[in-house]
């Protein structure tokens, strides 16, 4: 009886050593041949990386699986490993009842349907970009809020958007005859392969600095905030990244180490200001100074600055910019400046002469009154033109930060007073001078990880053969 157990048990483990080998066997082969292994396909003689981009159309596609392939090859993270070759076919898994369509790297491609896929033959290339669309479709929407009716996707916050125009290759209109643009956001039907321009617009304070929309490419074009791209085949929610950014002081002079501003809101509505602060060059002070002296008498001329300002709107990136000089204002901008320490803790006061050159070509000179922070060593000024200024100290206690006392004088004898308001929320800033991963084709760890595997079921399968050969 205990014999019959222990033979029994004998042929159990024998059996299971028999089907643990051809598991591990069977786990190997499956392994191998299998649909892309990723950085180490032993099969790729010549292998090549490209790159799939799906930029419009990805709601058309069956994505609970694989659902873009390359020569048969899944892509994974818009990435796949195949074959060098002149020619390669796409298939695209579409949802179930969906006919659709695509255009690849610009181009519509006729694609033949293979148990379910589409299957795309086109020209070798190292990036794919793909526009899926439903079949049979000639027209298209672009919609938008300014709330989350659409959510994130289809939301602009900090700025506006309008659809300018969309103009067909052929020349002919692109817009259909759905064009509703309001206050609440907008929704507009555009044929597919239009040129679409479109104002995208900042909110003072804010900047565009995402240039595309919903993964298509836009370009910046020559009037402030307007961009153009392509209307893909497919809807687009249209949405918007604006960005909070500070307005800018660059300082260049002796005289004056940094600064802010304040009230830009009332000079601009979108994007920024920037405020450029530099000494006079010796020639310009030459001929400016008795003109100066003129309009201070026995006071002293600490600095002599050319100051110019500007507007400022981003093109859809960080660093190229829409910029438009600002000489006269509609409303005071606050200037606050951070003197040098040697302008710093004097027991007088300071003011400056503006000069300006006016729209018929005279110049005009203005006593521009300031609040001097004794202790931190900053001047502020409230002004509405920018050209030159003079920083004058006096020690006459007439001439001291007393708004009423101070005249204001131009060569035609006008006023040119201003105020300050010191208490804005607003603030400039001082500026200072400024992937996907490829799959790797030559790993070989997991190759030698399957080895492994095999081999040890072999060894396993050939031991338990030769235990049944020895019974």
């Amino acid at each position: 009886m205990v014999k019959t157990k222990k033979k029994k048990s004998l042929e159990f483990k024998k059996k299971m050593a028999w089907i643990l080998g051809l598991v591990m066997i069977c786990v190997f082969g499956t392994m191998l041949s299998g649909e892309n292994v990723q950085g180490a396909d032993v099969r790729l003689v010549n292998p090549k990386t490209i790159t799939v981009n799906v930029r419009s159309g990805l709601e058309l596609l069956d994505t609970f699986g694989p659902y873009i392939k390359v020569d048969n090859y899944v892509v994974t993270d818009n990435m796949v490993n195949v074959e060098k070759a002149d020619i390669h076919k796409i298939s695209i898994l579409p949802q179930f009842g969906y006919s659709i369509e695509a255009k690849i790297n610009g181009n519509i491609v006729d694609g033949v349907e293979e148990e379910g896929w589409q299957v795309y033959t086109v020209a070798e290339a190292d990036i794919y970009d793909i526009e899926v669309s439903k079949e049979g479709s000639s027209i298209y929407t672009v919609t938008w809020a300014y709330d989350d009716t659409f959510g994130e996707d289809g939301k602009v916050s900090n700025g506006s958007v309008r659809i300018i125009s969309a103009i067909m290759p052929d020349g002919s209109n692109g817009i259909e005859n759905v064009n509703d643009q309001n206050d609440k956001g907008g929704l507009v039907a555009i044929k597919p392969d239009s040129m679409v321009t479109v104002e995208i617009k900042p909110d003072y304070g804010y900047q565009f600095v995402a240039g595309s929309l919903n993964g298509n490419t836009i370009t910046a074009g020559y009037e402030v905030s307007t961009f153009t791209f392509i209307m893909p085949r497919t809807n687009l929610h249209l949405s918007a990244l604006f960005t909070k950014t500070d307005d800018i002081i660059n300082t260049d002079c002796s005289d004056v180490k940094s600064g802010s501003i304040s009230n830009g809101e009332n000079v601009v509505n979108s994007g920024n200001i920037r405020l450029e602060v530099k000494d006079l060059s010796e020639n310009e002070v030459a001929v400016l100074e008795d003109d100066i002296k003129e309009n201070v008498g026995n006071d002293v001329v600490s600095a002599y600055l050319d100051m110019n300002l500007f507007s400022v709107v981003n093109k859809g990136n960080k660093t190229d910019v829409w910029e438009n000089q600002l000489t006269e204002l509609t409303d005071n901008l606050t200037v606050t400046l951070n003197l040098a320490d040697d302008l710093k803790g004097k027991d007088g006061s300071f003011y400056i002469i503006r000069e300006h050159m006016e729209a018929d070509g005279s110049k005009s000179f203005a006593k521009i009154p300031v609040i001097y922070d004794k202790e931190n060593g900053t001047i502020s000024f409230d002004t509405d033109k920018f050209s030159t200024y003079a920083l004058v100290y006096s020690t006459d206690d007439n001439s001291r930060n007393d708004s009423d006392n101070n005249d204001n004088i131009d060569n035609n004898g006008n006023d040119a007073t201003g105020k300050n308001d010191n208490n804005s929320d607003e603030k400039a800033t001082d500026t200072k001078p400024s992937n996907a991963k490829a799959p790797k084709t030559g790993d070989t760890t997991q190759v030698m990880a399957l080895v492994i595997i095999m081999i040890t079921g072999i060894i396993v399968t050939v031991s338990a053969f030769k235990n049944r050969t020895n019974e």
